[in-house]
């Protein structure tokens, strides 16, 4: 049986791991200066029964312009009912989902092995990887955290009154759970996407590597026709009109005799 932890319980210690927290220090920082370049939002949310899913866009850092997101889904529950009474979700449960590759790489496997990964969103995983345990991208098998979750965990957490609080949540985007879960790019489809911009990135490269190579090659020609210039002013205009006396391998100037004249 799983030991789900709450929200602030996970940003403590997630999965129960005290020594987590030199990470979690660390990511604090990290999460600090990246919302001041990029926006983390809630894209969504559903309920279905008595649990409440949270989707959440966060930007890649890897992707400079900012202009590419990742799906984080957070999934709120509870086997307490007294909690179903209550205005806030601090107290319930968590389970998890991320489309970051860093998230499934590493830790997607084990989440599902472990009963932390969100259920209804089996199909969005890399069937590659659903079930394969990462055993060269985390050799440890530590059951830990991405970016994007931690990220997501702590934009909700600081915002706990707005995000955290279902009536706040029922003025912000509700979906039925169909087009909830339609909204989620399955890992396929990021794949994709990332080859794809890396193929355009690369395109671009190319291309302005080639309009540098070209700017260089203009600037050579042209610093040569200004140096031909030049050796051809000071020589009195014309290069080709002057003589060019050879000096042989001994350093001295050959002597210069005249001929005699065979006129008579």
């Amino acid at each position: 049986m799983p030991k789900y932890q709450t929200i602030g319980e996970f940003m403590y210690s997630p999965f129960g791991e005290s020594g987590s927290m030199d990470k979690n220090v660390k990511y604090s920082k990290l999460y600090e200066d990246f919302v001041q370049k990029h926006k983390i939002y809630v894209a969504g949310f559903t309920i279905i029964g008595e649990s409440y899913y949270v989707h959440l866009r966060v930007p890649s850092e890897s992707h400079s312009d900012g202009k590419y997101e990742y799906d984080v889904v957070i999934k709120f529950f509870t086997n307490k009912p007294e909690l179903n009474k209550t205005i806030s979700l601090r107290q319930y449960y968590m389970q998890f989902f991320s489309n970051s590759p860093g998230f499934m790489y590493r830790y997607a496997a084990l989440y599902k092995k472990h009963g932390y990964l969100i259920k209804e969103i089996y199909d969005k995983l890399d069937p590659e990887y659903a079930d394969v345990m990462p055993e060269k991208t985390n050799a440890d098998m530590e059951l830990s955290y991405d970016k994007s979750i931690f990220f997501a965990c702590k934009f909700l957490s600081d915002g706990r009154f707005r995000y955290l609080n279902k009536i706040g949540l029922l003025v912000r985007k509700k979906k039925n759970p169909e087009k909830f879960f339609a909204d989620i790019s399955d890992f396929r489809s990021v794949k994709f996407d990332q080859e794809l911009m890396n193929t355009e990135k690369k395109l671009r490269k190319d291309i302005e590597n080639q309009s540098k190579n070209k700017q260089k090659d203009i600037q050579k020609a042209n610093k040569l026709k200004r140096k031909m210039a030049s050796y051809s002013s000071s020589k009195g205009g014309n290069v080709s009109n002057h003589r060019v006396v050879k000096i042989k391998s001994g350093g001295h100037k050959p002597k210069i005799v005249a001929k005699k004249s065979t006129k008579r």
